[in-house]
């Protein structure tokens, strides 16, 4: 069997008063297509709400103090537990946003999770203590 090899040819093409010669090659290596990047909403969601908006984060902000408030009146271990629960799984959310801004390189937004994560952690911890110590003096009361 022969080997095929690429064959060219020149040809002469006027363009205003010289001519250039242009040679064009029968195999040619074009590579292929770069995928488009996704198009998404700006902005990412969970549960349906836009984390990202402002609102959301401001009223998140308010949910959390009024529910400070409110433990810290109704003096009941259980409700300093189902804030615990729900600043613990916030931490959690913030973990998880610090390694996704990790894989995007964004240092200062890695840092700043990590910083919130530590809050919620630490919030959850004296929830806890609370809870602890309003059921130890609701025991001995009776």
């Amino acid at each position: 069997r022969a080997r095929r090899q690429p064959t060219t040819t020149t040809s002469t093409v006027a363009a205003s008063t010289t001519a250039l010669p242009v040679t064009t090659a029968t195999s040619v290596t074009v590579p292929p297509p770069k995928a488009a990047k996704e198009v998404s909403a700006p902005g990412e969601t969970l549960f349906g709400f836009r984390t990202e908006s402002t609102t959301t984060t401001a009223v998140a902000v308010a949910l959390l103090l009024a529910g400070a408030v409110a433990a810290w009146f109704a003096g009941r271990w259980w409700f300093f537990v189902g804030l615990a629960v729900i600043v613990l799984g916030l931490a959690f959310l913030d973990g998880r946003e610090a390694l996704h801004q990790h894989d995007e390189s964004r240092a200062g937004l890695v840092a700043a999770a990590v910083a919130l994560a530590v809050a919620h952690l630490v919030a959850g911890g004296l929830s806890l203590e609370l809870a602890r110590r309003t059921r130890r003096v609701g025991t001995a009361e009776r």
